[in-house]
């Protein structure tokens, strides 16, 4: 087994930090053709959100988050649903794990391939880092 130097522990962070910001997206559960067409469907929708958060303040520190929500898709513009989530915080080297009520706001455009949201998740967090999330 190899010892992981201060260097490469900091390359690696920054090739992770890079890698998440690359690659920050939300997986939709997969739908037929005949649905597809739109991300205006109503009915279950399944997510899956990838990325990093950028701490700020005195208290804030960077993390990495994995999450998956899953819940209906009311109105063409609105998504409620609940979900949990694994972060890690990379400079405290903790984890939290949160469980969460989701509520996703849609700004309607004509191409559906972009859909810019808002989103708020209402929770509790668990593991090393517990609390209201």
């Amino acid at each position: 087994m190899g010892i992981i130097t201060n260097n490469s522990m900091t390359k690696l962070k920054f090739t992770l930090f890079f890698a998440c910001l690359l690659f920050a997206t939300s997986a939709f559960s997969q739908t037929d053709k005949a649905q597809s067409d739109s991300y205006l469907n109503t009915g279950y929708k399944g997510m899956v959100d990838i990325g990093y958060g950028i701490g700020t303040s005195k208290w804030g520190t960077g993390r990495i988050e994995l999450a998956t929500t899953h819940g209906y898709h009311f109105f063409p513009f609105l998504y409620t649903g609940v979900g949990v989530g694994a972060n890690y915080y990379h400079d405290r080297k903790a984890w939290s794990i949160p469980v969460f009520a989701n509520i996703r706001g849609y700004l309607p455009l004509s191409d559906p391939q972009l859909s810019p949201f808002a989103d708020i998740r209402v929770g509790y967090s668990v593991a090393d880092i517990d609390g209201f999330y």
